[in-house]
């Protein structure tokens, strides 16, 4: 019973400390805390409990969990793996943290308990904790899972803080219209307040998707942001920058941070560093005074598997400290991407393509791009998407349909899929992993599955993947390009939540650019990665067109000054080169007055170009 008693005396104290700190519970919280644990009959089983909750305190909207109470608002607290589960929780009321702010979620760790991992299952909220915060942490948090976190805040503090964050998967959604969104902060250790553990500041985000819609800064870091993996999305509507770190890091995952009135990303004292081969920044900033995209006070080091593009050509600054409009100029970029160099535009990183051994390598070349699909060809696709996917004839009016559609170039090969697949009628089949997965190898690849590449997709629909982002990759597959050249219609690109974006006129485009800038037509894989990226946003259809005269297959051609300028009235005007601008424009390259990419910027910022674009729009 003394164990017991000095382990109730050390939770008194640290109660206390708190009351006397903040001043908002009253002193005889902790004696009614004492005697619901003197019944001698949960001596035992309280003893290790109440070593597991020693060393921290952690609340769960306006209640503080403990031996006796380890579940609210859909929160569950497993003290031996000192990790909080959170179920489909709602969490819109706060408890005081150590500073006398309301948290949602609150963890404060006297120095000694470590991190605590935050699981997510299921779709999670927390909305409008007081003027609080609606996470916060003294110590490190971990956050995995497979579930979804929303967080909505309209005050003006920090909607997530921590001294050290690591986030390896889920969904985050922030909306804080009027104050921060992710706060990283360092701090020294303390005994104040009860005691307070050193941490680095730092946030490592591996995996998962992050969306923050913020009034001010979107994401803080007191220390380095690492990024190995992971989606992640900024955009603030204030005179903020979206993205703040001392240094910063990328390897892999991508990062779009946009900023209505300061700098896209800063970082300082230290670097950006770009490694690895997988990772994509886009960086925007839409202020109108000398702000900047991308600035790192300590300079950049960008790997050699890696290209800055943005619509003048962007380079490093000649003082290295930010992206300027041109290669070591002195006027900041406003629109950056830092992307993965495509080796030819025909052999892109095509997204979610099924790990199968027998994927065949890149299909032929696509159809004349002014030429309309046959209709019989179309129809005859159509016919095999209801016998495949639904083992059903089709009716007459959904063959119509559907096959009006494709032919009049409303709808492609991934416009289909989503609407076969994501039916009632598929869905009410209620088809198990296995059999859902090989009525996806029949219907896309037109096969039975192999077996390197049927465990694979097993796995992940095990591990709670969603069925929608299975389909994607397997509508984004060579073998489903391949078969939607076989019936001349276009393959399309979906997203791992299913949805789709078509848009002939941009497809058109991108086959123009293979035509007139590469002298060929194109192919499946190429076609739909560079429509992807103008669909979503990522790219401009003047950088797309950039893109191509920095390609290396370009690039291998060695055209000289004559023939380069002959490319670029084909490509820009859509016309011949005429003679005297044709010397003129040569001449300023042989004399060496401007460079290749100046005089690109020229031509593509031209009233031609910009009438040739709107006609694909």
């Amino acid at each position: 019973m003394r164990k017991k008693r000095n382990i109730l005396e050390r939770l008194c104290i640290a109660v206390g400390i708190c009351v006397f700190a903040l001043g908002t519970f009253p002193v005889s919280t902790c004696d009614v805390g004492a005697a619901e644990y003197e019944d001698a009959e949960y001596e035992d089983e309280l003893l290790d409990t109440e070593d597991a909750f020693s060393g921290f305190k952690l609340t769960v909207g306006d209640k503080t969990l403990s031996p006796s109470l380890t579940s609210a608002y859909g929160c569950t607290y497993d003290p031996g793996a000192h990790t909080l589960t959170l179920n489909s929780a709602n969490i819109s009321s706060g408890s005081n943290n150590m500073y006398g702010s309301k948290t949602g979620i609150g963890y404060q760790d006297y120095g000694s308990k470590g991190a605590l991992k935050i699981i997510l299952n299921g779709d999670s909220v927390i909305t409008n904790v007081s003027d609080g915060m609606n996470i916060w942490s003294c110590g490190s948090l971990i956050f995995d899972g497979t579930g979804s976190l929303t967080l909505n805040h309209t005050g003006i503090n920090d909607t997530f803080s921590a001294g050290h964050l690591e986030i390896n998967n889920g969904t985050y959604i922030i909306n804080c219209e009027n104050g921060h969104g992710i706060y990283v902060f360092d701090q020294e250790q303390s005994s104040d307040y009860g005691g307070r553990p050193e941490t680095d500041g730092n946030l490592n985000i591996s995996g998962g998707k992050i969306s923050c819609a913020c009034g001010y800064k979107c994401i803080t870091s007191g220390g380095n942001i690492t990024i190995s993996g992971g989606e992640i999305s900024c955009k603030t509507a204030k005179d903020n920058n979206a993205i703040e770190a001392q240094s910063f890091s990328m390897s892999g995952g991508s990062v779009y941070a946009e900023s209505d009135s300061a700098n896209g990303i800063r970082i300082s004292p230290g670097k950006i560093v770009m490694s690895g081969n997988t990772a994509t920044i886009h960086s925007v900033t839409k202020a109108n005074s000398n702000k900047k995209a991308l600035w790192a006070v300590g300079g950049f080091e960008i790997g050699s598997a890696y290209t800055i593009t943005n619509p003048a050509g962007a380079g490093i600054s000649s003082d290295s400290e930010f992206i300027a409009e041109t290669p070591g100029g002195t006027t900041p970029a406003k629109d950056v991407t830092i992307k993965v160099k495509s080796a030819s535009p025909e052999t892109p990183s095509s997204p979610g393509t099924p790990s199968s051994p027998e994927t065949p390598s890149s299909p032929g070349t696509s159809a004349d791009p002014a030429a309309a699909p046959d209709s019989d060809a179309v129809k005859a696709f159509v016919k095999r998407m209801y016998t495949v996917a639904l083992d059903r004839e089709a009716e007459e009016a959904g063959l119509n349909d559907w096959s009006g559609q494709l032919t009049s170039l409303k709808a492609d090969g991934a416009t289909l899929a989503r609407g076969f697949i994501c039916s009632d009628e598929f869905k009410g089949k209620n088809y198990g992993n296995g059999d859902f997965l090989n009525k996806m190898y029949g219907t896309f690849f037109d096969r039975e599955p192999d077996e390197g590449g049927f465990n694979s997709w097993m796995a992940e629909l095990n591990a709670g993947t969603p069925r929608e982002k299975v389909l994607a990759g397997f509508v984004n597959s060579k073998e489903f390009g391949a078969l939607c050249d076989k019936y001349g219609i276009a393959r399309g690109t979906m997203e791992d939540d299913g949805s789709n974006i078509y848009n002939a006129g941009v497809r058109n485009f991108v086959l123009r650019n293979y035509t007139q800038t590469l002298g060929r037509n194109g192919e499946t894989e190429g076609i739909e990665y560079w429509a992807h990226r103008i669909n979503t946003g990522e790219l401009t259809m003047k950088e797309v067109a950039i893109n191509f005269l920095h390609s290396e297959e370009f690039l291998n051609k060695g055209l000289n000054n004559v023939e380069y300028v002959k490319v670029l009235y084909r490509t820009f005007l859509g016309r011949e080169a005429d003679e005297a601008g044709l010397a003129d424009w040569t001449g300023q390259l042989d004399r060496g007055e401007k460079t290749r990419d100046e005089i690109v910027a020229g031509f593509s910022g031209s009233q031609e170009f910009a009438a040739i674009m709107a006609q694909y729009q």
